[in-house]
């Protein structure tokens, strides 16, 4: 059992290996939905991606799409972060959005071509 204070409880737990086969739907587990990411401008930007994972286990035919933009398929995905708020939703093979969360990725754009990044 936990305790919280009034207003502070977590609505909804993601729970390990409840997948679809077990009757549960395809949620996203990481990162978490409103997850702000920090670009580094020290670090070069093919070297800092994000990682996406599903809790469904045998994840043929879902895929992680971007804005919209299918980016991978399967449990798990890497994405290579852009300044901005954008959705990441999870689909299964029918083309139903299983789960969806935002991000937010602040940092520097890409260097050397000659633009700064805006919001």
């Amino acid at each position: 059992s936990e305790w919280f204070l009034q207003g502070t409880e977590q609505p909804v737990f993601a729970l390990e290996g409840v997948g679809k086969e077990n009757g549960g739907a395809p949620r996203i587990t990481a990162p978490a939905n409103g997850t702000i990411l920090a670009l580094d401008p020290d670090i070069p930007p093919t070297r800092q991606r994000v990682r996406f994972e599903t809790n469904a286990a045998g994840a043929a035919g879902l895929q992680w799409r971007i804005d919209g933009k299918t980016i991978a398929r399967g449990s798990s995905a890497q994405w290579l972060p852009w300044p901005g708020r954008h959705a990441v939703q999870l689909v299964d093979v029918r083309g139903q959005v299983q789960d969806e969360i935002r991000v937010e990725v602040r940092g520097a754009g890409v260097r050397g071509r000659g633009t700064a990044a805006t919001r």
